[in-house]
C-alpha cells in the first residue's frame, strides 16, 4: 500500500489478505475485512464468524502471519533481555575497582 507511511517491509510469502490486515495495522487503521469486501462489491453482507458458509480463501490468516505479528515485539525484547544477560554473565557491565 503505497500511501501507508513507514510499512515495515512485508515478507514474500505473506497472502494478499495477510499484507492487506498488516498494511492496516502498520497505518495505524481497523483491518476490517468485511469493509474491504462491502468497498469491492456493496452489495456483500458481513459474513457471521459462527458460520462456515463465505469464508474464502481471501478472507485467511494463517497461524504463521498471527504468530508473527502478535510475538514480534517479544522477540525483539527477548534479545535484548538476553544481551543484558550475556553481558551480566560475561563481566562486561561491571566496574573496575581501585
Amino acid at each position: 500500500m503505497a500511501d501507508a507511511p513507514n510499512i515495515p517491509e512485508i515478507p514474500a510469502d505473506w497472502t494478499e489478505p495477510e499484507q492487506w490486515v498488516w498494511a492496516r495495522i502498520a497505518a495505524g487503521e481497523t483491518a476490517d475485512l468485511n469493509a474491504r469486501d462491502r468497498n469491492d462489491d456493496p452489495a456483500f453482507e458481513d459474513l457471521d464468524p459462527m458460520e462456515a458458509n463465505g469464508w474464502t480463501q481471501n478472507r485467511r490468516l494463517r497461524v504463521k502471519f498471527l504468530q508473527t505479528i502478535l510475538f514480534y515485539g517479544h522477540k525483539l525484547v527477548g534479545w535484548v533481555l538476553g544481551s543484558f544477560i550475556v553481558a551480566g554473565l560475561a563481566g562486561t557491565t561491571q566496574r573496575e575497582r581501585d
